[in-house]
C-alpha cells in the first residue's frame, strides 16, 4: 500500500465521522486518483478499489442509514411518479447479472470484461458480481444527491467541491507534464499502483501523452473534458470575481491538458463542447433580448480575438504546425487505422451481435466488454433495461410544468448541456455497464432541482438536517 493510499484512508475515515462537508470534497477530489487502488492487488485478488468508490459508499451510508434519509429514500424508490423506475431497473439489472449468463451460457460469443483479448463463449464470471455492485453504487449516488440537493447549501458545497477538484486535476496534469520533461516521472509511481490494462502507449505522433494521476491518457483526457464541460456550461452560476480569477483560467488549462492528453475521446468531447457553445450563442443572439445580445457580441469579440492569436501563433511558429497536424491526423483523422480503434470496434460489434443473438434479451450485467456504453447496456440488459433507462432519463430532464427559481433554472439548463459532451464521450469509450458516479450525481442534482416546487417543507427540513449531520 503506497503512502497516498494511506493518506486517503485517513482522510476518508475523518470524513466518515465528521459532521462537516469534508466527505463531499473528498468525493470530488478523489476523481483525480484514477490509477490508485486503496488496497493491494494481492489482497483483493486483482480487483482495484478506487478512492472515489469508497467515498461514494461513505456518502451513501451517511445519507440513507439515518431514519430521515431512509424514509426519504423509500418514498422516492417506491413511488413511480418519482424514482420508482430507477428501482425497477436496478432490480432487473441485478437479475440479469445472475440469470442471463447461465441461460445463454455457451451459446453466445462475447469479449469478457475479465479477458478481452479474444472472443469466448458466454459463461458466468466474477464480473457478474462486481459490475452490479459498481452499478448499484452509481444508482444509490443518484438517490443520495436527489435527497440531499433539496438543501441549497449542499448544492453550493458540491459545486465548490467540483471547482476544487478541477484545480487539483489541472495540477496533476501539469505535474505529470513537468516531471516527464525533466525525467522524474518515477516520482509519481505511488499514485500509479492500480492494476488496469493499458490500451495505448505513452507517446503518439512523437507527442508525450499527459496522464496526470490516471491509468492512461485517454482516461485523463476524458476526465478533463467532463470537468471542462461542467465549468463551461455553468459559467454564469459562479460569482463575477470567481469567474475571472478561477473559472476562466481553469477552462483554458483544462482545454490545453485535454489537447495534450492526445485522447481521441477527449478531442471529440472538445468538439462537442465547442459546437454546443456555438449553437447556444447563435440561439441567444436570435431569440433573446438586447441585453443578452450585448453579452453575445462580447463573446464573439473574445472568440475573434482568440482566433487572431491562434492565426498569429501559427504564422510565427510554422515549424510546429506540421507536428500538430500530424498529431491531429493520428488522433482523429487516421484513428480508424490504429490498433486500439480496431480492437475497440470489435468489442462493440461483438456486443451488438450478442444482443441480436439473445433476441433482444441481453447477456446480463458484467458479461460483455464494449467501447460504447449505450451498446453495452443494450447488450447487457436488452430492450427492457434500455427502455427503463430512457423512461428514467426523460422523467428527470423533461422540463417541469411548474416554475422554479431563476438561479435553479439557470443551473438546471447548464447541467443538462454539460451532460451532452459526456454522453458523446461514453458512446466512444464506455467499456462497462456502469455510467459512473459523475453522470448519476448530475442526474440526482437535476431531479432535486426539478422537484423543488413539489417538495414539502418537511422534506426540505429533513434534507437540511441530513446535510448538517454529514
Amino acid at each position: 500500500m503506497t503512502w497516498p493510499a494511506i493518506l486517503l484512508w485517513v482522510l476518508i475515515a475523518y470524513g466518515a465521522v465528521s459532521r462537516g462537508p469534508s466527505i463531499i470534497y473528498l468525493f470530488s477530489i478523489s476523481t483525480i486518483f484514477g490509477d490508485l487502488t486503496l488496497l493491494p492487488l494481492s489482497f483483493t485478488g486483482g480487483f482495484n478499489l478506487p478512492a472515489q468508490t469508497v467515498c461514494a459508499v461513505v456518502l451513501i451510508t451517511k445519507t440513507i442509514l439515518p431514519l430521515r434519509g431512509r424514509n426519504a429514500f423509500m418514498n422516492m424508490a417506491l413511488d413511480m411518479r418519482r424514482l420508482g423506475i430507477l428501482s425497477i431497473f436496478s432490480i432487473y439489472a441485478i437479475l440479469t447479472a445472475f440469470l442471463l449468463p447461465r441461460l445463454f451460457a455457451g451459446d453466445v460469443m462475447v469479449y469478457s470484461l475479465n479477458a478481452a483479448g479474444s472472443e469466448s463463449p458466454l459463461h458466468p464470471t466474477s464480473a457478474n458480481f462486481s459490475q452490479p455492485v459498481y452499478l448499484m453504487i452509481s444508482v444509490l449516488m443518484l438517490f443520495s444527491f436527489a435527497i440531499r440537493a433539496k438543501d441549497h447549501e449542499f448544492l453550493k458545497t458540491y459545486i465548490r467541491s467540483i471547482l476544487v477538484a478541477a484545480v487539483l486535476l489541472a495540477v496533476s496534469g501539469v505535474m505529470d507534464l513537468a516531471l516527464n520533461d525533466v525525467g522524474l516521472s518515477a516520482l509519481l509511481a505511488p499514485v500509479h499502483n492500480g492494476g488496469y490494462n493499458l490500451l495505448a502507449g505513452a507517446t503518439i505522433a512523437g507527442q508525450t501523452r499527459v496522464t496526470g494521476f490516471m491509468s492512461e491518457a485517454s482516461v485523463f483526457g476524458e476526465a478533463c473534458c467532463c470537468t471542462l464541460s461542467f465549468l463551461m456550461f455553468n459559467f454564469s452560476y459562479f460569482e463575477q470575481r470567481m469567474r475571472v480569477a478561477v473559472v476562466l483560467p481553469l477552462i483554458f488549462i483544462l482545454f490545453t491538458l485535454t489537447f495534450l492528453s492526445t485522447s481521441s475521446t477527449g478531442y471529440v468531447g472538445l468538439i462537442a463542447i465547442l459546437s454546443i457553445q456555438a449553437l447556444r450563442s447563435v440561439m441567444a443572439f436570435l431569440f433573446v433580448g438586447e441585453r443578452h445580445r450585448i453579452s453575445v457580441r462580447r463573446l464573439a469579440i473574445l472568440i475573434g480575438a482568440s482566433l487572431l492569436v491562434v492565426g498569429v501563433s501559427v504564422s510565427v511558429y510554422q515549424s510546429q504546425l506540421a507536428h500538430y497536424q500530424q498529431l491531429l491526423n493520428a488522433v482523429l483523422f487516421q484513428k480508424t487505422a490504429s490498433d486500439s480503434y480496431i480492437e475497440r470496434t470489435s468489442w462493440t460489434a461483438a456486443g451488438m451481435a450478442a444482443f441480436l443473438a439473445t433476441h433482444g434479451i441481453g447477456v446480463g450485467i458484467g458479461s460483455v466488454r464494449t467501447s460504447n456504453w449505450f451498446v453495452n447496456i443494450l447488450a447487457s440488459t436488452g430492450v427492457i433495461g434500455v427502455g427503463l433507462i430512457i423512461l428514467l432519463v426523460l422523467s428527470i430532464i423533461w422540463p417541469s410544468q411548474k416554475r422554479i427559481s431563476n438561479e435553479n433554472q439557470r443551473l438546471t439548463s447548464g447541467l443538462k448541456w454539460c451532460l451532452i459532451p459526456v454522453a458523446v464521450m461514453i458512446s466512444l469509450s464506455g467499456t462497462t455497464p456502469d455510467p459512473g458516479v459523475w453522470i448519476t450525481t448530475i442526474l440526482g442534482l437535476l431531479y432535486a432541482l426539478k422537484s423543488e416546487v413539489d417538495v414539502p417543507a418537511k422534506e426540505i427540513r429533513n434534507s437540511r438536517a441530513l446535510n448538517h449531520a454529514l
